[in-house]
């Protein structure tokens, strides 16, 4: 869907090709009118992003646990759910503040999940965590507004360094 067609997730930084790859490709999305209306959120210990609420949305049990582990070791609090369906659930319900999204879901596809994201005008940080490494799967994403693509395995320094740029993000 082009830029200004109905549905489609219109942010001053769509225009703004992903252009910076430490083997995790990351997108800024300043700049949206429902960003602004969260509150920026406060950290009092330097490079440590506050305690979010973090939807994790992957079908893999093992991974799932994993994420969960080493988020709550951060001090975060983490919800799991297993289907793009319940992650739509959920994030309907509030109060998440970062979601990390696998692309490979048994019911609907992720990007199918943006999809829906974007036209809802959702302003919860994306993070992508997905086995595909196509090109054309990673283009799709940001072109949804996702905040940060990470494949499949992904070092823990570049999952920290995404929820710092979440939490980052302007409120």
């Amino acid at each position: 869907m082009s830029a200004g067609t109905a549905g489609s997730f219109a942010s001053p930084a769509a225009a703004i090709p992903p252009t910076v790859r430490v083997s995790v490709y990351v997108h800024f999305l300043a700049g949206t009118e429902a960003r602004r209306s969260r509150p920026a959120p406060v950290c009092d210990t330097p490079n440590m992003p506050p305690s979010l609420r973090i939807l994790v949305v992957e079908d893999d049990r093992r991974i799932a646990a994993m994420l969960d582990k080493g988020l709550r070791a951060k001090g975060h609090r983490v919800d799991i759910v297993s289907t793009g369906e319940a992650a739509l659930d959920r994030l309907a319900a509030g109060g998440i503040d970062v979601q990390l999204l696998d692309l490979g879901l048994p019911d609907i596809d992720g990007l199918d999940v943006l999809r829906r994201l974007a036209e809802r005008g959702s302003s919860v940080p994306v993070i992508v965590i997905t086995a595909r490494s196509d090109p054309t799967d990673r283009e799709a994403a940001f072109a949804l507004g996702v905040a940060a693509y990470l494949t499949k395995p992904f070092a823990w320094s570049e999952l920290w360094q995404a929820v710092e740029l979440c939490a980052a993000l302007p409120g």
